[in-house]
């Protein structure tokens, strides 16, 4: 893999070639949809980010620093990582677990104050829910309902 980089709008034109599986949609949010039909970057509280593979844009998320973060942390430092996606071409080549290796030297990098990502992830989705495990998030044991059923809320925190 070749890293993280602050989303840039010319990342869109390869993002937009991928939507995920019905499976995988029902959680998360293709780069298009979040993007453009959704328009989550149009607030200064999100940063869009890009997971670069062989030179090519392969997948997104956000960190948003906005409202939303309280309702999974108390932490003013927290940032909610929201609409992960990794281009299905390119699944089951532990990108995600690279992206998740890298997410706090990406986060000390160009977002220093942030000091713990949080999430919730779909108490069906067990197949992200280990890969977050596995890179040392926490789970607080709180639930909330989300838009296609129960979240497990899990929280990454460093000092």
């Amino acid at each position: 893999m070749n890293g993280l980089r602050p989303y840039q709008a010319a990342d869109l034109t390869k993002l937009s070639t991928y939507q995920l599986e019905a499976d995988q949609d029902a959680y998360s949010r293709s780069p298009y949809q979040a993007i453009v039909v959704e328009k989550k970057l149009h607030q200064p509280s999100r940063h869009g980010v890009t997971v670069w593979h062989e030179a090519q844009p392969v997948g997104f998320f956000i960190l948003d620093a906005g409202d939303d973060r309280a309702l999974f942390s108390p932490h003013c430092d927290a940032l909610l990582l929201r609409s992960f996606s990794i281009n299905p071409d390119y699944q089951g080549q532990g990108l995600g677990h690279q992206v998740m290796a890298l997410l706090p030297d990406y986060c000390a990098r160009y977002l220093p104050s942030c000091r713990e990502i949080v999430l919730g992830v779909n108490q069906q989705n067990q197949v992200a829910y280990r890969l977050y495990l596995s890179h040392g998030f926490v789970d607080t044991g709180n639930t909330r309902m989300g838009p296609s059923g129960p979240q497990f809320m899990l929280s990454l925190r460093w000092s």
